[in-house]
């Protein structure tokens, strides 16, 4: 108690001084809440993001295709997999992916991408690919696929422009397949739409 009362007295012995250094404790403490806060957001948004790009809150895949990502390290006995999602009172929604490391080629110039195959109508209640389109529309037929715009502008692409796709397939033949671009879509994230593109699973 002693103790305390000297420190009080000794606190307004300088009132200028004291106040100084409280204004500048409580200064320091709100700029760090600040920073910490605006840190935590722009964390929380990115993962949100990523997230609603294509991530998911949960992915199911082989443990071989973690490590090499070969189109021959697909599920085994998928049909059973979705009757379980399906059935699941945890699963809010799902959708189920094909990804292919491939080549796109234009008319002029070819890039390697990620061709990933989709349920479009399921893709939808998942990830917010299909509410990203900044033309065109997605998916809406056959043998048709969405791009994103930093790679339309690489490969210098427009709707209804012609875009082969190549890749190997289980046996290591290399397979060829046309496509139309029906949409262009753009995220937050450059990076994303500079590789991968998408195009229905049953083509």
């Amino acid at each position: 108690m002693m103790m305390f009362i000297l420190a009080w007295k000794n606190i307004w012995r300088n009132k200028k001084r004291s106040l100084i250094i409280l204004a500048a404790t409580a200064i320091g403490l709100a700029a760090g809440l600040f920073s910490v806060g605006l840190m935590t957001g722009m964390y929380d948004s990115m993962v949100d993001s990523a997230i609603n790009r294509g991530l998911g809150n949960i992915q199911i895949h082989t443990e071989a295709y973690k490590k090499d990502q070969l189109i021959s390290q697909f599920l085994p006995d998928i049909d059973s997999l979705v009757q379980t999602l399906q059935t699941h009172a945890n699963v809010k929604a799902f959708t189920t992916h094909s990804v292919i490391e491939g080549m796109a080629s234009s008319a002029t110039v070819a890039s390697g991408v990620s061709i990933i195959a989709i349920d479009p109508a399921k893709e939808q209640t998942v990830t917010a690919v299909s509410q990203s389109l900044i033309e065109g529309t997605y998916l809406d037929k056959t043998n048709v696929i969405v791009v994103g715009k930093k790679l339309a502008d690489k490969l210098k692409l427009k709707l209804r422009s012609r875009l082969v796709l190549s890749f190997a397939g289980l046996d290591g033949n290399i397979i060829y397949a046309a496509f139309r671009i029906s949409g262009i879509y753009s995220t937050d994230a450059s990076t994303f739409d500079g590789v991968n593109i998408f195009i229905r699973q049953q083509d």
